[in-house]
């Protein structure tokens, strides 16, 4: 069928879903060569993939992410641990700075490199696998297509990346978002389109003419948005080669991995915490309040740690807690999520039906709360660190309102007439054969 390379930044959030693409890809008879970190080699050997390790100047360890960056006046470099930063939007734009702009030079290299090694026909990319900028740039490259693993984060007319968290619906037609974006917000982004022009030039290619983020959207071939149309803004220019092709599907689970943890008669209504797989390092922020939050209510109470020791936690009766749980188990019975705004999870919950309460900043959480009021299929708490009667009363809220799981269950409705994971293969195809036929 051909070879094919998937890209994707080296955290959970990123790679997990890029190998359900890849075993799918390999299912249609394509030869799939996985670039990512050295932490998930052994996950995409096991899926039978090419794997291929980032350069250890672009790999990252999610559980402990840091940088070590020179400052201007030529002293000793320092190191900055990520979680050490404020949360929110500095604690992005320092990342945007230093981890994905710094990475592209040496991603885009080895980009090329296996690219000419492995005769590779189409890159499959995540949304923020930033090595491949210089790669869109080229006249004579791959097809490539986006895979939408991070709230759609483009700017058109009626909605823009890093500022302002409205929906354009409630913008008046004269006010762009654009307009309300703070001095602040201005001198962060302006920073980071540095970085990512002096990553350009120092990959050979030209600078960008855009945000980055629009670029690897709007450069592609294709783009793969995995979401709804009932969860992502309704955007008047939005440019015909993006789809909203719904979720992926449930990550398969195997059978020790599902415990019984309740009694079977146990009709308690559950309730589900994640706090992610990245920004956890801190399980007080909002595992351990929603813990004490919900432990007096008549409700059952599951949290996963993303991975994280969870010893310290006093964990009340009526909860338990896991480092993973199989979401395709236990997300169908749930009657609220409350996440920290991590995009799978929540596309997850969703996909079950079953409404949300979201608190996260930084990194992609504000947009992804923020699309939750939008929809009206969850409640917005706009803090990484809500306080415990704060998260009882949006759980309560959630519980008692059926609002919330009617537009759950209608975004539902939408994702099972959608198929993330054909539209990825049709476009592929049509993008082959075109190749195909131009050499022709």
């Amino acid at each position: 069928m051909g070879n094919i390379l998937v890209c994707a930044f080296p955290t959970p959030g990123h790679v997990v879903p890029m190998r359900i693409v890849a075993r799918h890809l390999q299912a249609r008879g394509y030869a799939v060569t996985f670039l990512t970190g050295a932490l998930f080699r052994d996950d995409v050997e096991r899926d039978g993939c090419r794997f291929v390790c980032l350069d250890q100047a672009a790999d990252v360890d999610y559980r402990n992410p840091s940088v070590t960056v020179g400052n201007d006046q030529g002293n000793s470099p320092e190191t900055t641990e990520y979680s050490d930063l404020p949360i929110g939007d500095e604690q992005m734009a320092f990342a945007l700075e230093h981890i994905f702009a710094a990475s592209v030079p040496v991603a885009s290299a080895q980009l090329l490199e296996i690219i000419a090694t492995h005769g590779i026909q189409a890159v499959v990319y995540d949304s923020l696998f930033t090595g491949i900028l210089p790669l869109l740039r080229k006249d004579n490259r791959p097809a490539m297509i986006m895979v939408g693993v991070t709230p759609l984060a483009l700017s058109t007319n009626d909605s823009m990346f890093f500022g302002p968290r409205i929906p354009p619906a409630v913008l008046p037609p004269a006010l762009r978002a654009l307009d309300l974006r703070t001095e602040t917000e201005s001198a962060s982004l302006q920073r980071i389109h540095a970085a990512f022009d002096a990553a350009m030039l120092q990959s050979g290619a030209a600078p960008l003419d855009r945000l980055f983020t629009d670029h690897m959207i709007l450069d592609a071939d294709a783009c793969v948005q995995l979401s709804t149309p009932g969860f992502e803004y309704r955007r008047i220019d939005l440019p015909g080669h993006v789809t909203l092709a719904g979720p992926l599907p449930f990550p398969t689970s195997e059978p020790d991995e599902v415990q019984a943890l309740w009694d079977s008669d146990d009709s308690r209504p559950l309730v589900i915490v994640s706090q992610g797989t990245l920004a956890n390092k801190d399980l007080e922020q909002l595992i351990g309040p929603t813990l004490r939050a919900l432990e007096h209510l008549p409700l059952r109470v599951l949290a996963t740690t993303g991975g994280r020791e969870y010893g310290a936690l006093r964990v009340p009766r009526n909860a338990r807690v896991r480092p993973f749980i199989p979401f395709a188990h236990w997300l169908p019975g749930a009657a609220v999520v409350v996440t920290n705004g991590g995009y799978g999870t929540v596309q997850y919950a969703l996909a079950a039906g079953v409404p949300l309460v979201v608190a996260g900043e930084g990194e992609d959480k504000s947009e992804v709360g923020t699309r939750t009021v939008m929809a009206g299929c969850g409640i917005n708490l706009g803090t990484s660190t809500p306080a415990t009667g704060d998260i009882q009363r949006a759980v309560t809220s959630v519980l008692s309102c059926p609002g919330y799981r009617d537009r759950a269950v209608a975004i539902a409705a939408q994702g099972r007439r959608l198929d993330a994971l054909e539209c990825v293969s049709r476009q592929l195809a049509r993008l082959m054969a075109a190749r195909v036929g131009s050499a022709a």
